[in-house]
């Protein structure tokens, strides 16, 4: 563990499965919940958690966290799409490195974004199939493969931006292959970033809100959920900002248990200083209870969003009866 917490984002002895599961779950819930208004599927049963059966040759192999049955004409009304199934498989990668001026650090970032998906493209080996023959039969299915790759501050990758809010980032640079890239990773590539992908979610979802239900109508149960974009985003990015922090609470508790063994010093700022045995147990103890507040506060503001509802109904009546005439 070293000062900023950089390492157990990256380090292969802590395990990321619950964090990953924690992200995966939200935003399943969320594709569920906009099914009917996003045009992405045909009905609830379109969204799918952890679906089986992608791959027809390799069923002991998921390729998604969360899939789609896609709707024929979900990218255009006058022309069926060509990709029938989408997976969406999600990845939190490590801390990014440290660029050698500030303005080229965004660019990095999202190399690193890019670099993750290129590797969900590529596909892994098993003992059953290796990374090549899974997504070939994935593209003789018609499955797009959506990288869903979240970043160590919460920030999507530019596929999972594109699928849930329709755009690229704008500093993203071009994607890097490797020296020997395979036919089936530069085409599973190319159909992921294809027009005709899924992409935009929110946006739809707001537009067919609106056109439904009016501007004054709210979608959630507080004025900030009135569309579904808000309603997902804050969701989501609750989820997101807990399971990353619980997962740096696991590795402190860990070091707690274990005497905290120092770990080299993050890329991010040039000699900084790292835990040593004797001054670790107190640093660890101090991030602790930080991480302890921030948890115990975001509970505290879901309770208080939960409420202010019914709050602001009870001071409009009170004022109505206040300033209304006797007779």
């Amino acid at each position: 563990m070293d000062t900023l917490g950089d390492h157990c984002l990256s380090c292969t002895k802590h395990s990321k499965k619950a964090m990953s599961n924690t992200i995966r779950n939200s935003q399943y819930m969320c594709m569920r919940a906009l099914e009917r208004y996003t045009g992405l599927v045909y009905d609830k049963h379109g969204v799918l958690f952890e679906p089986s059966g992608m791959s027809k040759r390799h069923p002991n192999r998921y390729p998604a966290d969360w899939g789609m049955h896609l709707h024929r004409f979900h990218a255009d009304k006058y022309v069926p799409s060509k990709h029938l199934h989408a997976a969406a498989d999600v990845t939190v990668i490590g801390p990014p490195t440290l660029a050698p001026r500030s303005t080229n650090q965004t660019s990095r970032n999202l190399g690193q974004h890019q670099a993750a998906e290129v590797e969900k493209w590529r596909g892994s080996t098993t003992k059953t199939c290796t990374g090549d023959q899974l997504i070939t039969d994935l593209l003789r299915n018609n499955v797009v493969l959506l990288p869903m790759t979240v970043g160590p501050f919460g920030e999507p990758g530019p596929v999972h931006q594109r699928t849930f809010f329709g755009d690229r980032p704008a500093l993203a640079p071009p994607y890097s292959y490797g020296t020997k890239p395979t036919p089936t990773l530069l085409a599973m590539a190319n159909e992921a970033q294809a027009n005709d992908a899924p992409h935009s979610a929110l946006p739809r979802a707001d537009k067919a809100w609106v056109a439904t239900h009016g501007r004054k109508k709210w979608f959630g149960h507080t004025y900030r959920d009135t569309t579904p974009s808000q309603w997902a985003c804050n969701n989501m990015g609750t989820a997101t900002c807990r399971a990353l922090a619980k997962h740096i609470l696991g590795a402190l508790h860990r070091c707690n248990q274990h005497g905290v063994v120092s770990s080299k010093p993050p890329s991010r700022i040039d000699g900084a200083l790292t835990y040593g045995h004797t001054s670790s147990l107190s640093h660890a103890s101090a991030h602790v209870s930080r991480m302890e507040e921030i948890l115990c506060a975001t509970h505290e503001l879901g309770a208080q969003a939960s409420s202010s509802q019914n709050e602001d109904t009870q001071c409009s009546g009170t004022t109505s009866a206040t300033h209304s005439p006797t007779l």
